[in-house]
């Protein structure tokens, strides 16, 4: 049986008189050309189904991410008999010593530490002192936990802080320079009445943010909210959602009923800022209390990330046609961008008495 070589490399051509001749074969520069349009244009046709297909994924991971949230809030319920704190301030990086209640100032996440297996984590610098207890607080600062991150939009890990402050402790100010932090893509739901974001608006009325525990904790001591505060400074805020400053929450309080009541969803990032912390509210680590970047106001309408976005305390996400939140009840739904935003804002408060139907999305 004779052997012929492949196509390409050379083939045989049998003459009347019974020989074989060499020819050359092999791809014109039109055919070849005509080959790498075709592969061209193969890969732009497959291409965007890939990424779909890949963004759904991510999309779906984000959801079970945001439901394991919702059930460790759950969990934390049934052992406190209340919604974890929204905490104090941003300054504040979270007392391992003390519970998750208002008198903790770490933030809502910090608090469900224990009901995301990371008891570990949450009891870092526990009973230790000076360097010590700052080097711990650092570790678990710069320490992401993946649960609380979108995959869409970055992977978990320590990411530049804007502010790099020195945050405050029991001792005083901790004696370390904190560069870096983990970050949330999720946020817990102030309510829809207003901002999250007026601390700046009390600072320029002559308040100023806790720097003890004892000061904190303080009966005279007057928080944004307290009647007695907007006497005194002129400002305030309502908040009518589950999580919040010093929140203390019950299931009881949530009078429009858990499923109808927003809990934790994704909040809007600038997209060209996911790496760089410029984005106003997404500047610290998803340790520090009660500022935007562990919390969202229903207020806003929800926006897809943008380079820019409109307002740094609304919900959003970087998925192209939803964004993803859990309810009060546990379940996660993914909601779209073009929500009426009178549903938005009766979804956003717990007790404001007003119906949401299905016709209304």
């Amino acid at each position: 049986m004779n052997f012929l070589p492949a196509i390409g490399l050379a083939c045989l051509r049998r003459e009347s008189h019974g020989k074989y001749r060499r020819i050359a074969a092999g791809f014109s520069l039109i055919e070849l050309l005509v080959v790498i349009a075709i592969l061209g244009l193969l890969i732009q046709m497959f291409l965007p189904a890939v990424m779909s297909s890949r963004e759904a994924a991510s999309q779906l991971s984000c959801s079970n991410n945001l439901r394991q949230v919702a059930l460790a809030i759950a969990e934390h319920h049934d052992t406190y008999k209340r919604l974890p704190s929204g905490g104090w301030y941003f300054k504040w990086a979270g007392e391992p010593e003390l519970g998750t209640g208002r008198d903790q100032p770490g933030s809502w996440i910090f608090n469900i530490l224990d009901f995301v297996e990371q008891k570990d984590l949450r009891s870092l610098g526990k009973d230790l002192s000076g360097e010590e207890r700052a080097a711990a607080f650092k570790t678990r600062i710069e320490t992401p936990v993946a649960v609380f991150q979108c995959p869409s939009r970055r992977l978990p890990r320590a990411y530049p802080m804007e502010w790099s402050p020195l945050y405050f402790s029991r001792d005083g100010l901790l004696n370390q320079t904190f560069a870096n932090g983990a970050k949330t893509d999720f946020a817990a739901c102030v309510g829809s009445l207003t901002p999250n974001s007026d601390f700046w608006e009390f600072e320029e009325s002559g308040w100023s943010m806790p720097q003890t525990l004892e000061e904190g904790n303080s009966p005279a001591f007057l928080w944004p909210g307290d009647p007695k505060f907007v006497e005194k400074y002129g400002v305030g805020v309502t908040y009518d959602g589950v999580i919040y400053g010093r929140s203390e929450v019950r299931y009881s309080q949530i009078t429009d009923g858990l499923s109808k009541t927003y809990l934790v969803g994704e909040k809007c990032v600038s997209t060209d800022m996911y790496k760089n912390s410029h984005d106003p509210g997404d500047q610290e680590h998803m340790y520090a209390g009660n500022n935007d970047d562990t919390q969202r106001t229903a207020m806003l309408p929800p926006q897809r990330d943008v380079v820019e976005v409109s307002y740094n305390d609304q919900f959003g996400s970087p998925h192209p046609a939803s964004w993803n939140i859990a309810f009060a009840d546990g379940s996660v739904r993914a909601m779209s961008f073009d929500i009426f935003l009178e549903v938005h804002r009766r979804l956003g408060s717990r007790n404001d008495g007003k119906s949401v139907t299905g016709d209304e999305h």
